[in-house]
């Protein structure tokens, strides 16, 4: 009787896990949660970084772990692959017969570009201005890079003899996010993401007790990366129940991932007088991090404008959505949740996102247009991001829609 009793709850569990109404978050089904417990179970620092660079010119998937770069703070073997290929390519004379687009920013832009650049490239070659000619997208933005890095890539492709017929600047969140979460770790808010850089600048500077916090980091990603696996491998994700019961298993490892990063990002934090991390010596309150970081965008924006215009080629900067700009669009449960969680993201983001766009308002009566998208999704309710700033495919394919137009606008 017992037996029959507990093969009765565990039916009744599975069937209750396989009604919608009560999961309206996460609706069981096995093929999503199979990828997902797929992904989980390789998910690490390097695969993260992945998603938000571009591919492999050569395919070979090559390391895209940060290295100190002297104009931008740090780049990846990959990017440097990525532009040797762009070097070859407007060193030859192919490049003379194409309508190349450049795309910098942080991993909104990087993301976008490698979902959306096949779109982006079909939309503006159906355009009469371009008169059939073959387009071609590249994918230089970069994950978590912000002002000035990316006014300091353009700089140096330039130098480096790369030639496009039109820039496309996708920012305004890292600057506000980066720069808050730089403050509160003892960095300049103009300073390259303390995530980054931090390690770098202290080079082979550490202690047994850095060490110790960095493998606890390393030892409970690998535990997250354990449950995720072993779901894989028995099959899991065939119940709902014992889905449901692996996401709760993945959300309390990772939660003790946070925290073991937690701590370890506050014992490295830099010292006042640390200036290879720190930067020079800025003011901390919150309204004063908020001002440095618009008022550098505001000077990565002139020097992007200075730099296209130099070179006769038309620039799209445009100012991204969040949805952690109030009013930015009806949120749903999930993009609310999201949005409400604490962080140095969302204070940094909503101090600063309207001081952004009075200062590209600024901008454009400077003859320095800046493209306010804060607003794309303002009537649409259905959902559009992932978390606060990556977009979904309706995202995509609106953002899409729009850099598309825009872009075009400023052709002659």
């Amino acid at each position: 009787m017992w037996l029959a009793s507990a093969l009765a709850v565990l039916v009744l569990a599975e069937i209750a896990c396989r009604i919608d109404a009560f999961f309206p978050r996460a609706p069981y089904d096995r093929h999503n949660a199979k990828k997902h417990f797929t992904q989980r179970a390789v998910a690490g620092p390097d695969q993260i970084l992945s998603t938000f660079a571009a591919p492999d010119p050569a395919g070979s998937e090559s390391s895209v772990r940060p290295f100190p770069h002297p104009y931008f703070g740090w780049f990846t073997e990959r990017n440097a692959r990525v532009l040797e290929e762009q070097g070859r390519w407007f060193s030859g004379t192919e490049s003379t017969q194409t309508f190349d687009v450049i795309v910098l920013g942080g991993s909104v832009a990087a993301d976008f570009t490698n979902r959306a650049g096949v779109a982006l490239e079909r939309l503006l070659a159906a355009d009469p201005k371009l008169a059939s000619k073959p387009v071609r997208v590249w994918n230089d933005a970069h994950a978590a890079f912000k002002a000035p890095q990316t006014g300091n890539l353009l700089t140096w492709l330039f130098a480096l003899g790369h030639r496009p017929d039109a820039v496309i600047l996708i920012d305004g969140f890292n600057e506000l996010a980066i720069g808050m979460t730089n403050a509160r770790a003892n960095s300049h808010p103009l300073m390259p993401s303390f995530e980054f850089w931090g390690g770098l600048a202290r080079g082979k500077v550490v202690d047994e007790h850095s060490l110790d916090l960095l493998l606890a980091v390393h030892t409970a990603n690998q535990s997250e990366q354990s449950v995720a696996g072993t779901a894989v491998s028995w099959g899991f994700y065939n119940s709902a129940l014992l889905t449901r019961i692996t996401l709760a298993r993945l959300a309390s490892r990772h939660r003790a991932f946070n925290a073991a990063l937690a701590r370890y990002q506050e014992y490295t934090r830099p010292r006042l007088d640390e200036y290879a991390v720190s930067g020079v010596t800025f003011d901390p309150a919150p309204e004063a991090v908020v001002a440095t970081a618009v008022r550098g965008w505001s000077e990565n924006a002139r020097l992007v404008r200075a730099l296209c215009r130099e070179h006769a080629i038309p620039l799209l900067h445009l100012l991204q959505p969040t949805s952690y700009d109030t009013g930015s669009k009806p949120l749903t449960r999930e993009e609310k949740l999201a949005a409400n969680s604490p962080s140095a993201w969302r204070d940094g983001v909503q101090g600063g996102y309207g001081l952004l766009r009075k200062a590209a308002l600024d901008l454009s009566a400077e003859d320095c247009p800046i493209h306010d998208a804060t607003r794309l999704f303002e009537h649409r309710p259905e959902q559009t991001f992932v978390d606060v700033c990556h977009l979904n495919e309706l995202g995509i394919s609106l953002l899409t829609e729009r850099v598309a137009q825009e872009l075009l606008r400023t052709l002659p």
